[in-house]
């Protein structure tokens, strides 16, 4: 509804000169897509709103539907180290740009490619040297993670997430391109028996959120604008009866797992967590723009970089990973400061002097003309003053004066009577004189469209309707309460008076008779 009350007023607009704004993106193409996007992936514009109730249950009842494609850019840890690792000096990462990142153990062909985790020293983004990339070094890290989780009173179960890989060649990327949610033991089997030639992606520990539900942060840039989107997950993390992907799927499964805001609000972790969130990402994707990610990916223009943020228990915002989505769904999250920019938003309002308020010329009072209201206004005030008296320097208020050879007798009222109401004549010439003073439209007067019918009295025969009816004319004095043709024939002219000499019928005029009474 919002879009239809934007297209209907840029459609008013048209008639109105305005200079355009220079815009580094086409509004018109903004809006299509926020109007394509009512589909029933995003009914009534948000995404996650349930279709019908049977398609609702019908992705329920099927486990294997709910993943959707999830994949990472593997290259952004490499890229984050190099980039912690500029100012020897002062390498504490957390404090030069507003996050961290969990333990990431990126996986090349099935096998440890690196290993990027935190200083607990001096907070620096540090990488493992290769003897640690053995696979029981990573399954006894993640066994203390296991523990260490435990031991918070982390009940989830949960302990990593493997997210594959994306890349510009088809054959570097998985056959299966969804994230997977594992507990230990499915660590255990997936570093036994689950890596291989074709696995290549990213093996990340679990970041608990700080709520009792699964959350992630979306970030994305479109052009100079970066905005956020938060998705939680319905489901509680303590419900171990519910498979693990449906209680930690947030943009990585089925909308309807998940709700959407366009908005973060942490009290405990800081009034500003959303724009320190935002300025973060800012900085970010300047570095990728610097370091030409895009083109390293081959990424059409209508293909941007997401990044993806969690705050922890500890509300410290971790970077996840960094994805690869359409613009679609870049302009959906986004709409909000688009629509600001739009035309319809910043142009002039067109006849903006029909409206209230919406013009600069007020009534001009140098003839001494007062405006009825004006004036009433006034006497009221005057009668009230007259009531409570004047004010002296105290505050006190004071009896009106009497005068002593004022004429009226005990128990009388002293005030003054209320003015009577003028007689209708001066009425009239104040309504005649008011007119002069009325506020100029800088704009013509809009033209009105014409109405679509117009009831009319039409020709009626007394003897048909049994009652008796007025006039000399033939036409009848009342009106019939139905829609009544625009165009009538008297009653003495005939079928063929109406047609030409070769008996087609001639062409109406558009004229009534003119003893007919239209209304409306």
């Amino acid at each position: 509804q919002e879009f239809f009350w934007i297209n209907f007023c840029a459609a008013a607009m048209t008639a109105v000169d305005v200079p355009a704004v220079k815009l580094p993106y086409e509004m018109g193409h903004v809006r299509q897509v926020l109007d394509s996007a009512r589909d029933t992936k995003y009914v009534g514009g948000h995404a996650g709103a349930v279709t019908t109730p049977r398609e609702d249950a019908r992705k329920f009842r099927c486990p294997d539907q709910l993943a959707e494609t999830c994949e990472c850019i593997v290259e952004m840890y490499e890229l984050l180290w190099r980039w912690g690792n500029l100012d020897r000096k002062n390498r504490n990462f957390y404090r030069r740009f507003g996050f961290v990142i969990p333990d990431s153990i990126v996986m090349v062909k099935g096998r440890p490619y690196a290993w990027y985790f935190m200083s607990k020293k001096d907070g620096a983004l540090l990488r493992k040297k290769s003897e640690s990339l053995e696979i029981p070094v990573i399954e006894k890290a993640f066994t203390d993670m296991a523990e260490s989780a435990k031991n918070k009173g982390n009940t989830s179960g949960i302990v990593a997430v493997w997210i594959p890989m994306t890349s510009q060649f088809p054959e570097d990327r998985c056959p299966m391109r969804y994230a997977e949610y594992m507990s230990i033991t499915d660590v255990r089997n997936f570093l036994k028996s689950g890596l291989n030639a074709t696995r290549s992606g990213l093996l990340q520990a679990f970041v608990a959120p700080h709520g009792i539900s699964n959350l992630l942060i979306r970030t994305v840039q479109f052009h100079d604008k970066v905005s956020l989107a938060l998705r939680t997950n319905r489901y509680l993390l303590s419900q171990t009866s519910i498979p693990i992907f449906k209680r930690a799927a947030t943009f990585d499964g089925w909308q309807g797992l998940s709700g959407v805001m366009y908005k973060y609000v942490n009290k405990r972790a800081g009034d500003d967590i959303e724009e320190r969130i935002i300025g973060a990402a800012n900085s970010l994707f300047a570095r990728i723009q610097q370091e030409r990610v895009r083109q390293m990916h081959f990424l059409a223009p209508n293909q941007y970089i997401a990044l993806h943020f969690k705050v922890d228990a500890d509300h410290v915002p971790h970077f996840i990973f960094a994805s690869i989505i359409p613009e679609e769904e870049v302009i959906l999250q986004t709409k909000e400061k688009l629509i600001m920019e739009d035309e319809v938003v910043t142009g002039p309002i067109p006849h903006a002097d029909l409206i209230p308020g919406g013009t600069d010329r007020r009534i001009s009072t140098e003839n001494g003309y007062e405006p009825p209201m004006t004036a009433r206004r006034r006497l009221l005030e005057e009668q009230e003053q007259a009531e409570l008296g004047e004010v002296d320097e105290n505050g006190t208020t004071m009896e009106p004066l009497r005068l002593v050879t004022a004429h009226y007798h005990e128990g009388e009222d002293p005030r003054p009577p209320p003015p009577r109401p003028m007689p209708r004549s001066a009425r009239q010439t104040s309504q005649e004189q008011a007119k002069e003073f009325r506020p100029k439209m800088t704009t013509a007067m809009p033209t009105l469209p014409t109405a679509p019918y117009a009831a009319v009295r039409g020709p009626v025969d007394p003897a048909s309707t049994g009652r008796v009816h007025g006039g000399t004319s033939g036409y009848e004095v009342y009106m019939e309460n139905m829609k009544q043709p625009l165009i009538l024939r008297r009653p003495g002219d005939s079928t063929e008076a109406s047609r030409d000499p070769d008996g087609q019928p001639k062409e109406s005029t558009g004229e009534l008779p003119p003893d007919a009474h239209v209304d409306g």
